[in-house]
């Protein structure tokens, strides 16, 4: 009984033409042996022919113009907020890593080549505290840039 409302579930795709190849030889397989299911994928088939004559509505040619027109710019933005994307990405990148390296050479400066062996508990805070304000202060920025840009691309879709 589920097979059957299986197959039932498949007719109408049966005459359309839109079943895998598996899913036809069982539809093929079934209405061989059952007539309802025959009696209505010929039904099925009479509307799928019927409706396979009707004519396509074509559209206006501006409209496919306008419309294409859209899905290119929003394509476009689409490109840019990922470029904005990796580009922010990779400051930050190199925003901690140029960090990183600040701290390696104040430390070589300040204690000499031991300097980054002995690590001051107060230096490194003071330094970690002024780098992380100002990492936060350049992300701000980045931010309220890439934010313009995007509220400029969304105005001109």
């Amino acid at each position: 009984m589920r097979e059957h409302q299986s197959i039932r579930e498949l007719l109408a795709l049966g005459a359309a033409g839109a079943l895998d190849p598996d899913e036809e030889r069982r539809l093929r397989a079934h209405v061989a042996i059952c007539e309802d299911c025959a009696a209505e994928l010929r039904s099925w088939q009479v509307l799928a022919g019927e409706l396979s004559a009707l004519p396509v509505p074509q559209a206006p040619p501006p409209m496919v113009a306008r419309t294409r027109a859209r899905v290119e710019a929003a394509l476009r933005a689409e490109a840019g907020r990922r470029w904005d994307d990796a580009v922010l990405a990779c400051l930050a990148l190199l925003a901690w890593t140029v960090n990183l390296a600040t701290w390696a050479v104040w430390r070589l400066i300040a204690g000499g080549a031991t300097g980054l062996a002995v690590i001051g508990l107060t230096e490194s805070l003071m330094y970690l505290t002024v780098s992380t304000l100002v990492a936060w202060l350049t992300a701000g920025v980045a931010a309220v840039v890439a934010g313009q840009r995007r509220r400029a691309v969304g105005r001109s879709l």
